[in-house]
């Protein structure tokens, strides 16, 4: 649980119980930014009996470095607060990015999550080279060069919309990859930008007309709707295909509309109660999936998938 408040003129912010990464937590923790005019400190505690998730640390963390580039606000963590975050999460410029090294095709361990504070329009390509690494070195892949290309695409177009749309001169990167019970491992990625949110930048494109979908968002997701000229279709609707097909989760967060998709089950929430001042995309993936094959369908350009059958052994 999360409690939001103002309390001696400052915004206290107060974690207790289970905090895992959700759209409940996405949802709760936007009514930050409404209060950031307020004069006074930001306090972010939690009491003793508040576990939270990895996920949930980095994202706070990631707010916590926007205020302090964006606004004149003192930020105070409570002591176990700082600990656990600064165990958890490790800052790093784009230029200090390095390569993930596989060997015997296993992935290197690493408890941290490693926060990238990217700048420019080159910095993400180690990164999106990276996650096509990733994630092809670890599943079973027809038409590897087509499969490749489409994802780095796609992927590297979601970041360089974050490096267009920022006003801050730096957009955000973090990834974690979760051991879990049954060792199965999953993939999040994060990429963050403040600045130019999706329901304002479609506004404008369409010139405030009326749109059938519920939201704008939405919108940005179907298929041949863009505001980039020349971005050739990839992007969020490109995205929105492949994460179906791998059946994983994706969510959306801009402005003060929110979007997620789990097991192929779409939401949209177009009034959340607070704002988020830019866009927040993440996305989640499983790792050594050997029940699929991916391939490349290039009538519909788009990743497709099938089960694994006795032929293929």
């Amino acid at each position: 649980m999360i409690k939001i408040k103002i309390s001696n003129s400052d915004i206290l912010v107060l974690f207790n119980g289970s905090v895992e990464f959700d759209t409940d937590f996405l949802i709760q923790i936007t009514r930050i930014f409404p209060l950031l005019n307020h004069e006074g400190r930001l306090l972010l505690r939690y009491d003793r009996s508040a576990k939270l998730d990895k996920m949930v640390l980095a994202y706070i963390y990631n707010i916590c470095t926007f205020i302090k580039n964006k606004y004149a606000i003192p930020i105070f963590l409570s002591k176990d607060f700082y600990y656990e975050s600064m165990g958890t999460v490790t800052n790093h410029t784009g230029e200090e990015y390095k390569q993930i090294e596989f060997k015997d095709n296993k992935i290197p361990k690493n408890k941290d999550i490693e926060h990238y504070r990217l700048q420019g329009d080159k910095q993400f390509n180690k990164v999106v080279d990276d996650l096509i690494t990733l994630i092809t070195k670890t599943n079973m892949i027809y038409n590897l060069d087509k499969v490749q290309l489409f994802l780095k695409t796609t992927i590297g177009e979601i970041f360089s919309n974050a490096f267009i749309h920022n006003d801050i001169n730096e957009y955000y990167y973090f990834k974690y990859i979760s051991d879990n019970l049954d060792n199965s491992k999953y993939l999040f990625v994060n990429i963050i930008d403040y600045g130019n949110t999706i329901p304002k930048n479609v506004q404008r494109f369409l010139d405030d007309k009326i749109i059938k979908e519920k939201t704008y968002i939405e919108w940005a997701t179907k298929n041949g709707n863009t505001t980039r000229l020349g971005s050739g279709g990839y992007g969020l609707p490109t995205l929105l295909s492949y994460i179906r097909e791998a059946n994983g989760n994706l969510t959306i967060l801009s402005g003060n509309e929110l979007f997620s998709m789990e097991s192929g089950i779409i939401h949209y929430n177009s009034q959340i109660e607070g704002v988020f001042p830019g866009t927040a995309i993440c996305f989640k993936v499983k790792l050594y999936d050997f029940e699929n094959f991916f391939d490349y369908n290039e009538s519909e350009n788009i990743i497709s998938t099938r089960r694994i059958s006795l032929n293929d052994l």
